[in-house]
C-alpha cells in the first residue's frame, strides 16, 4: 500500500506565511529598537567622559526611552484579543491589516484612527507633529 504524501492546503499554508512574516517583522523591530536604544547610550557615555553636565545624559536617556515606547506602539506585531478578535498592537501595522482584510476601505481607516483602547493613528499622528513643530521652534 502506498503512503501518500501530505498535502498542504492551502489555509495552512496561507497561516504559515503569515507566521513568518510575524517573527521577520519582530526580528526587524527588535534590531531597530536596540539599536535605537544602544547608539544613544554610547552618546550618553561620551558626553560623561567629556564632562558634559549629568543633566544633559539623563536628557538623553529619557528621549531615548520615548522613541522605544513611540516604535513599540506604532510597529508592534503583538496582537491583543479587545473584544472584538485579535487586534495588532502597532498603529501602522494595523492600519495596513486593516485596509487588506476589510471590504469597506473608509470604515477601515476610521478603525485605525479612531481605536479605542489601543494606540491609534491619530494618537502617532499628533506625536510625529508636535515632535516636528518642537524640532522647528529649536532652530530659532
Amino acid at each position: 500500500m502506498d503512503i501518500a504524501e501530505p498535502i498542504v492546503a492551502p489555509a495552512a499554508a496561507a497561516e504559515t506565511a503569515i507566521a513568518a512574516t510575524q517573527v521577520a517583522g519582530e526580528i526587524i523591530r527588535l534590531t531597530a529598537t536596540t539599536s535605537s536604544i544602544i547608539l544613544p547610550n554610547i552618546t550618553s557615555q561620551e558626553l560623561a567622559a567629556k564632562g558634559y553636565a549629568l543633566g544633559y545624559v539623563i536628557s538623553l536617556l529619557i528621549a531615548t526611552n520615548m522613541w522605544e515606547t513611540i516604535i513599540w506602539k506604532a510597529f508592534s506585531l503583538t496582537t491583543i484579543n479587545a473584544g472584538r478578535g485579535a487586534e495588532f498592537e502597532g498603529v501602522v501595522i494595523a492600519l495596513f491589516n486593516l485596509l487588506i482584510t476589510c471590504n469597506d476601505k473608509v470604515q477601515a481607516l476610521r478603525e485605525a484612527f479612531y481605536r479605542q483602547n489601543l494606540p491609534n493613528a491619530t494618537n502617532l499622528l499628533a506625536t510625529v507633529l508636535i515632535f516636528l513643530i518642537v524640532i522647528y521652534f529649536q532652530g530659532f
